[in-house]
């Protein structure tokens, strides 16, 4: 059998195991690379209470669409990845956020999983969380 193990900012791993056997993965850390989760950010996502609510993410810009669309100008932010948020005190190892900002508004989100297919993230300081599939 061959296991692959493989998280964001982990360095991937095959390994083969023999029927019955047993193996100890571990996984190294690779060093902190924002341009990893803007990487995986990038495409299509619908939010999953509202089909006609979507974002486009592409490179560093993000779009709020509805139907789509983009309703106005205001809707368009520049991403920033950072692993921490001026009024959190230092968090966990692990954690990213999202800063999105455009010329009259900043939103502030943590991101709570971003795999090829899912995209969850909680709106701070409200702690509102958001769920996003990619769709084919």
């Amino acid at each position: 059998m061959i296991v692959v193990a493989d998280f964001k900012h982990y360095k991937k791993i095959e390994i083969s195991i023999p029927a019955g056997g047993q193996e100890t993965i571990e996984l190294q850390r690779q060093p902190y690379d924002p341009g990893i989760t803007i990487q995986i950010m990038q495409g299509l996502w619908f939010h999953d209470q509202d089909s006609l609510a979507s974002l486009k993410i592409s490179n560093f810009q993000w779009t709020f669409l509805y139907k789509r669309e983009q309703t106005n100008s205001d809707n368009i932010y520049s991403i920033s990845i950072t692993k921490k948020i001026g009024y959190f005190i230092e968090g966990a190892k692990l954690a990213e956020f999202l800063m999105l900002t455009n010329k009259v508004d900043t939103l502030e989100y943590e991101i709570l999983e971003l795999t090829d297919s899912t995209f969850s993230m909680m709106y701070l300081p409200e702690g509102k969380i958001h769920l996003y599939k990619r769709r084919e």
